[in-house]
């Protein structure tokens, strides 16, 4: 009887528009992790241009064999002129990878097609670390006092490595949600994709930089919002709060700081601040049903920097009490994914539902079709929205084939029960529960990985689909 390998590095790369294939890419996540916030070891440039959450919901890294490889990140300064002067990179690992690393810190500018990297304007050779910690811990390590990097004085940089790929070392990735998603680019066979091409629920990396840039005599900077709720309800009271800071190198005293709802000023306190310095404000707002904008901005007259001093946000508040009232089943049909050995293969379902809809009822998932030579190879994982569920884990024995295989948490039958072509309905391996939440959107990337564990039998995915139960109000 074969051994069935578990093995945490899958590989994947773009194989056609909606398809991963396995090749050059791996991410650290694998069953029977759920992905979710990580150890985080002393944070760097916590100061400086800061895009992630600090919370690790994967890692990403490149295979061996395939040349050079590069992870970049688009930086961009709150002023110009904008000095990068500190690097900052959060680094794991599996077992079987090396604790020791070496790159290149590369800088690129933004004229390549569609905004890609597109001229090295930079480069520090040979970087080295050690001491890169086992996944789930992840470990940040920091480049400071770097020189020769040119001035930004307008737009963006990317910056990140470049390397020679090892097996089994990779670089944080942010999947949250609630991270806004951050322009970040991969390199590999002497071209540049979007990290989202090979991984849809890639919000931001771990990439930071710090630098120096001009201070204004007179500057105040408002945002983030702080503490914003998830959800929002009609006739329900709110503090709005927002972070507010005298960047400038003068004191300012009784600057006016105003609260907007769309178009109407809602609220209006003063705030004096010396150079340096940092409060908050907070307006109450009793929410009213609907799409609203909410904006929080200074008035300082002398401010030379009107870029920072707003912070929008667009929220939406129910009208009433939610219900489940809405499903969508989306399918992918007429696909021809290989299931190739001791690899894994993705595809990905976009989901979008009406703009009135919202939240995370149920989650059904059907594979359709399925066709291999010895099922209990095979682990099916099911992942949306930073979460990760092994829907289906070594099943099967030596059978062949998935065919109508309907999973339902609330079927009778658990997959393991059932025999090969797991023909009917059945109860997931682990449950699709995890994905059931008020404030969780289905909006996205569904992406389906199968991994054949074990040599000597292969397989084809050819049509699954995502069933998703949501609320309405």
């Amino acid at each position: 009887m074969k051994n069935v390998v578990k093995l945490f590095v899958v590989a994947v790369v773009l194989f056609a528009s909606s398809s991963l294939f396995a090749q050059y890419t791996s991410q650290v996540t694998q069953f029977p992790f759920l992905t979710g916030p990580t150890q985080n070891d002393a944070p760097m440039c916590v100061g400086g241009l800061v895009y992630d959450d600090g919370t690790w919901e994967n890692g990403y890294g490149w295979n061996p064999g395939f040349g050079t490889g590069k992870w970049v990140q688009k930086f961009t300064p709150p002023s110009y002129p904008y000095t990068i002067n500190q690097f900052c990179i959060a680094l794991t690992r599996v077992s079987a990878g090396s604790a020791s690393m070496t790159f290149d810190i590369e800088v690129w500018d933004t004229t390549g097609a569609g905004g890609a990297p597109g001229t090295l304007v930079h480069s520090i050779t040979n970087q080295s670390v050690s001491g890169i910690p086992i996944w789930t811990s992840v470990q940040w390590f920091d480049f400071n006092n770097l020189t020769g990097i040119p001035a930004l004085q307008n737009g963006s940089y990317y910056v990140g490595i470049s390397y020679t790929p090892t097996t089994g070392q990779y670089v944080g990735a942010d999947e949250s949600t609630t991270t806004p998603l951050r322009p970040c680019y991969g390199y590999i066979q002497s071209a540049w994709a979007t990290v989202q091409t090979y991984f849809p629920n890639n919000r931001a990396m771990g990439l930071r930089v710090d630098g120096t840039g001009q201070v204004l005599a007179h500057d105040y900077q408002v945002g983030p919002f702080l503490s914003l709720p998830g959800t929002w309800s009609v006739g329900t009271s709110y503090n709005v709060k927002a972070k507010v800071q005298n960047v400038g190198s003068s004191n300012e005293t009784g600057v006016p700081i105003k609260f907007f709802v769309d178009n109407t000023q809602s609220g209006s306190t003063t705030l004096s601040l010396n150079a340096g310095a940092t409060d908050s404000v907070s307006f109450p707002w009793t929410a009213v049903g609907g799409n609203h904008t909410l904006r929080i901005f200074s008035e300082l007259s002398t401010d030379l920097n009107r870029a920072n001093d707003t912070v929008t946000t667009s929220i939406f508040v129910l009208a009433g009490n939610p219900t489940p009232g809405g499903q969508l089943t989306a399918c992918h049909h007429g696909l021809n994914i290989q299931i190739i050995d001791n690899q894994s293969c993705f595809d990905s379902i976009q989901v979008t539902i009406p703009t009135w809809a919202f939240g995370i009822v149920d989650v059904n998932c059907l594979i359709d079709t399925v066709t291999h030579t010895w099922d209990s190879d095979l682990l099916f994982t099911l992942s949306h929205g930073g979460v990760s569920d092994g829907i289906i884990a070594n099943v099967g024995g030596s059978g062949d084939n998935f065919i109508g295989t309907y999973l339902n948490d609330s079927a009778t039958t658990p997959i393991a029960s059932g025999t090969a072509p797991f023909t009917g309905n059945f109860k997931p391996s682990s449950p699709l529960s995890a994905f059931n939440s008020l404030t969780s959107s289905p909006n996205g990337y569904w992406k389906l990985e199968i991994h054949d564990g074990a040599a000597g039998d292969q397989g084809i995915l050819k049509a699954w689909c995502v069933i998703i139960t949501y609320y309405t109000y």
